[in-house]
């Protein structure tokens, strides 16, 4: 039932693309860019779209991109507003996700070659040393959205392949009444803004 419907598809675009039969026989051929209509983002309610920007066609797609996602990265620091929190320190946790854009990290999977790719022991090095410092082991931040914020800026300007980055960090032991797992901010930065 696929094949019947993408084939009314391909034979409806030739009828209507400039140049008819070549029209017809490039439509018709294979391609490893093409995506199933249910991820084509025109067909996709606006609402279920999670754009970076005002739309349009500057808008990113986050769920057409490629991605790398580093988890659970651990540090020791002194971040925070409370005199102990910057005397004694404390574990941070940092989650990033690297958007790579359509099809971005398509040469790497068929070519097998980290210089295709993005290096993510280089973002590591990245998160860990935002503004060319140790983020998480050095100069304290009073906010994690500072700390999120250096890091997304650092991880864009030395990672040329990536289109947005997603920033999660965590303090997993917060001096708060009542139990709870962490407390932490998200951010997401892009290229465009």
């Amino acid at each position: 039932m696929r094949r019947a419907a993408a084939s009314a598809l391909l034979t409806a675009r030739a009828r209507l693309a400039p140049g008819g039969a070549a029209a017809t026989a490039a439509a018709a051929a294979p391609s490893q860019w093409c995506l199933p209509p249910s991820l084509c983002a025109a067909r996709r309610p606006q609402q279920q779209r999670r754009a970076l920007s005002g739309g349009g066609a500057q808008a990113l797609d986050l769920q057409l991109m490629d991605a790398i996602h580093l988890r659970g990265l651990m540090f020791h620091g002194y971040h925070g507003v409370l005199p102990e929190e910057t005397r004694l320190g404390q574990k941070f946790l940092v989650d990033a996700t690297l958007y790579c854009g359509r099809g971005g990290l398509l040469t790497a999977g068929c070519s097998d070659d980290l210089a295709n790719s993005v290096n993510y022991a280089a973002v590591y090095e990245d998160i860990s040393k935002a503004r060319g410092l140790f983020v998480m082991e050095g100069e304290p931040f009073k906010l994690l959205e500072a700390a999120a914020h250096a890091i997304c800026e650092r991880v864009l300007a030395e990672q040329q392949r990536v289109a947005a980055v997603r920033v999660h960090v965590r303090k997993p032991h917060v001096a708060l009444r009542g139990p709870l797992d962490s407390v932490g901010v998200e951010i997401l930065r892009s290229r465009m803004g």
